[in-house]
């Protein structure tokens, strides 16, 4: 049974962004989600236990890995989100009285 995570959340954001980039190491994974090294690592670790990604270190860069695809996100896309409508406010008055302005242009 694939993983299943909110398409909001932090893990999501995270394996998006390991279907797009690969081979990707963790700095630049930071820089990319602006998030700090700490809450990437806990997120990464939580990730590895769950049989998703590898996390492979080299002498001078940490690499990750996806090695998993059985995971799926839940929740809406933001394109499927309902758009807001915005009206517009109605002049006191009922709007319905002409403008009797004879400036320059009008006259």
């Amino acid at each position: 049974m694939p993983a299943e995570f909110d398409s909001s959340s932090l893990e999501a954001r995270v394996l998006r962004l390991l279907q797009k980039a690969y081979p990707i190491t963790l700095d630049e994974m930071e820089r990319k989600l602006r998030i700090s090294a700490l809450k990437l690592k806990r997120v990464l670790a939580t990730l590895e236990i769950k049989g998703l990604v590898a996390i492979r270190p080299l002498p001078d860069k940490t690499y990750v890995d996806l090695i998993s695809q059985n995971f799926r996100f839940t929740g809406r896309n933001p394109s499927q989100q309902k758009k807001l409508k915005h009206t517009k406010a109605k002049k006191p008055g009922g709007g319905d009285q002409t403008n009797d302005y004879d400036g320059p242009m009008f006259g």
